[in-house]
């Protein structure tokens, strides 16, 4: 069976140590992100954040194709969006660079593919707000694309609990997206992995 191909939009906190637990359980994976410092500190074999699970897997970012560019989009079967999304002085999140990452990805849409966003978000965004981009582009749900949640759960430079071993939830849009979702977790993450009733399930769990 063809190899998966996985990008992760987003290499911080979050995404970089994803990234290297998906290239583990034997993923190809493009990791884009649209700091130049950051994309070089990776090229030359360095973690540009200090977390223990990179620290010690850095055998694994020389494996990792990095680049500022989305043009990797098209030939990936799921992409995996962990931007930032900080709160503004309402606690709102703030979601400029979710958007631009998601109008990206729209414009460079491989058919079938799983888009799943783990950056923090407030019910209702991913039908609300990010849905209509990809429909702009005229891409319906369900069948050019599938669009899941699964708020991200990272405790940094916790020794017990990391990427690979934190239960998630999923949600998604459409019932095959959510089953695909589900699958895609199980097959990287050795804890329970809870399939939510809908899309806003999963983003009220955050």
């Amino acid at each position: 069976m063809q190899t998966k191909k996985v990008g992760i939009v987003g290499l911080g906190y979050v995404g970089l140590p994803l990234a290297l637990h998906c290239i583990e359980k034997g993923y190809q994976v493009w990791g884009i992100d649209l700091d130049e410092k950051k994309i070089k500190t990776i090229k030359q074999g360095k973690s540009p954040i200090k977390d223990g699970y990179i620290q010690n897997r850095k055998d694994l970012l020389k494996k990792l194709k990095v680049s500022k560019s989305f043009s990797a989009v098209k030939r990936l079967d799921i992409v995996i969006v962990c931007v930032p999304t900080p709160v503004n002085s309402r606690f709102f999140p703030v979601l400029t660079l979710l958007k631009s990452a998601i109008r990206e990805i729209a414009k460079s849409n491989n058919p079938g593919q799983l888009i799943i966003i783990e950056s923090k978000i407030n019910p209702g965004v991913c039908e609300e707000v990010l849905l209509p981009i990809f429909e702009k582009q005229h891409l319906q749900e369900g069948r050019d694309f599938f669009l899941a949640h699964c708020p991200e759960r990272i405790d940094p430079g916790n020794p017990k609990w990391n990427v690979g071993n934190i239960p998630r939830v999923v949600g998604a849009i459409s019932r095959r997206g959510g089953k695909m979702a589900k699958k895609f977790y199980q097959t990287i993450i050795d804890a329970e992995i809870k399939l939510m009733n809908s899309i806003q399930a999963a983003e009220a769990v955050k």
